[in-house]
């Protein structure tokens, strides 16, 4: 079974065109892309209906024309009606472009300050640092009650809803969802049907190495759940989303009996289609080998 292998349009530079990045996708052998979040601000994205790619969507697309750092979970109630407009208006946009899956970040304790602006790091620049305990227990909190509105609202428009998995070594005490016992209490709320995962191996790599637990046992307990996967390398220390690399630890989990027929996206930045046609090249040749 030859597994759907899907691009993130997140390759290109920020602030391109999104078109820029489905003409590059044409010439790759994938299945499908996932509308990314680092794009311009477009007025119509009617030229989507002329590419033939299987299609997702992600967090912070359709680009908004006023830039802001959406939060399902803020404390800032005006950030947080805010963040639930943008995710409605982009699942309405999932579903009118036949769009499988929209996945959504699960929030943050503190809001972000803006993007990092670096080639080496992609995490959020956080204004001041927070604590876990009772600021991470009232961002759980508001992230559940965002979700409880937004899973109905996907019902009605008939789009999956997923949230993404979070992890990060130097933000650690700014994210939710990144242990299992986290993911212990979602299950108690939303079931599968209700609310997928998209499980991100990067974020996974950083978590597990904070938190010290096992990326396989945690991706095992989270399985029925997960209806994608982010793919990219890091080296345990930020989130790099550099190509995926031959010998690395996640070759067995991407190809799990569990996962089959689930999108696997590779999501890299400032990549180019070299660097992609060899990561697709190489995902192949581990599809061959391991399945």
């Amino acid at each position: 079974m030859t597994e759907p292998l899907f691009v993130s349009t997140t390759f290109l530079e920020d602030g391109s065109p999104l078109f820029e990045a489905l003409n590059l996708c044409k010439r790759l052998d994938i299945e499908g892309v996932e509308l990314g979040s680092n794009h311009c601000f477009e007025k119509d994205y009617s030229y989507i209906q002329n590419y033939e790619f299987r299609l997702l969507t992600h967090n912070y697309f359709p680009i908004p024309e006023d830039d802001f750092v959406v939060n399902i979970a803020s404390k800032n109630e005006d950030i947080r009606q805010r963040s639930l407009q943008h995710v409605r208006k982009a699942i309405d946009f999932s579903d009118d472009v036949g769009a499988e899956i929209y996945t959504l970040h699960p929030g943050f304790i503190s809001d972000p300050a803006g993007k990092k602006r670096s080639l080496e790091n992609y995490d959020f620049e956080f204004g001041h640092a927070d604590i876990r305990g009772s600021a991470h227990k009232l961002t759980t909190e508001l992230m559940f009650k965002s979700l409880d509105e937004l899973v109905k609202y996907a019902q009605k428009r008939s789009v999956k809803l997923a949230i993404e998995t979070e992890g990060s070594v130097n933000h650690h005490n700014q994210l939710i969802m990144q242990t299992l016992e986290e993911y212990e209490i979602l299950f108690e709320h939303f079931n599968s049907d209700e609310l997928g995962l998209n499980l991100n191996i990067g974020h996974l790599n950083l978590a597990s190495k904070y938190f010290d637990f096992d990326a396989f046992e945690f991706a095992h307990f989270i399985q029925p759940s997960v209806v994608a996967m982010e793919l990219s390398h890091n080296f345990g220390q930020n989130d790099d989303h550099l190509p995926l690399q031959r010998g690395a630890w996640y070759w067995p989990l991407i190809f799990s009996e569990g996962f089959n027929g689930i999108p696997r996206i590779l999501e890299f930045r400032q990549s180019t289609r070299e660097k992609l046609e060899a990561s697709i090249s190489l995902f192949r040749s581990y599809q061959n080998e391991i399945v």
